[in-house]
């Protein structure tokens, strides 16, 4: 319990230090950035005696898990932007006024026809 709890005093003097003394001298920063490694140490230690302790050697799964997915989006993040890539060497020939001129002059063709009978069908 000594080990939490020194992570949390350890971050909370800290927080208090930094706010109180934004601009503190160099001794009272080195003195806050080794109290947060301790906590954080401390913590860190304190989770490893948990898991050794109580004999939580499921975390394997949890571990395991967290890389299988940390691959799978790695490899998605991958073929995405090697698509982005490929797509715009490939696509890099086409002028896009161009395709842009044209797409309008479509919208414009469809929203303002010039025969009415271009929408209206006969059924007979």
């Amino acid at each position: 319990m000594t080990g939490p709890l020194t992570a949390i005093i350890a971050g909370a003097v800290n927080s208090i230090i930094s706010a109180l003394y934004p601009h503190a001298p160099a001794s009272v920063q080195a003195i806050t950035s080794l109290l947060n490694d301790v906590g954080l140490a401390a913590f860190a230690a304190c989770v490893g005696i948990a898991i050794l302790r109580y004999r939580l050697y499921d975390i394997d799964r949890i571990i395991s898990r967290t890389l299988a997915y940390a691959i799978v989006t790695g490899l998605l993040a991958g073929v995405y932007a090697g698509l982005v890539l490929l797509a715009t060497r490939v696509l890099s020939f086409l002028d896009l006024d161009s395709v842009r001129d044209d797409l309008a002059r479509v919208v414009r063709k469809a929203l303002e026809p010039d025969h009415v009978s271009v929408w209206v069908s006969d059924h007979e």
